[in-house]
């Protein structure tokens, strides 16, 4: 089998996995609230907070699939990680422009965003592995230290969210009325 094929196919696997590893990933703080689960999986029902989902879970199965097949392709690693950014960033404008359509929100419409936003986010990241054009080193670069530096504003503000009246659409749980940890 050649290598574009094998990556498919695990690619296939991985994304199908992903989806159940983000939706499992949503209760990990619920079940076990601690410092380190509070930095990386929602902490309430903000669409900032359940960005996280998006960061570390996939960030993990990308690792695996990289482990097993994408180190064979230049690009995978730097396409993968350029995803991280990309899942939270589209997956607050969609679901944003979700709710000012339909004025309300089911519990499925998250659902189904998340699994568009990580197909997406598979086959880009596919199909930038099989092509021909690279990243340029300093693009590499840029997108290592751009996910670090993510996931760090993603664990600072956990504890210290924006409250601006213009953000309140990222930072606040609706459901609960606050910021950060909800405090019982």
């Amino acid at each position: 089998m050649n290598r574009k094929k094998k990556l498919a196919i695990n690619h296939f696997i991985a994304m199908t996995l992903s989806i159940g590893v983000v939706m499992g990933a949503h209760y990990v703080y619920d079940v076990c609230p601690n410092l380190f689960t509070s930095l990386f999986f929602p902490v309430n029902e903000s669409i900032w907070e359940h960005n996280k989902l998006f960061v570390l879970p996939v960030m993990l199965v990308y690792l695996i699939v990289y482990l097993l097949i994408g180190n064979k392709f230049k690009n995978y690693l730097p396409s993968a990680f350029l995803s991280l950014i990309m899942l939270p960033i589209s997956s607050s404008v969609i679901f944003q422009i979700y709710l000012m359509i339909a004025s309300s929100h089911h519990p499925a419409s998250g659902i189904i965003v998340s699994v568009v936003i990580l197909a997406a986010a598979f086959v880009y990241t596919f199909l930038k592995s099989i092509g021909k054009s690279e990243f340029s080193k300093t693009a590499r670069v840029i997108i290592y230290v751009s996910v670090i530096v993510f996931v760090i504003i993603m664990a600072i503000f956990t504890y210290y969210p924006p409250k601006a009246h213009w953000l309140e659409w990222l930072f606040m749980d609706h459901e609960n009325m606050c910021y950060g940890i909800i405090q019982n």
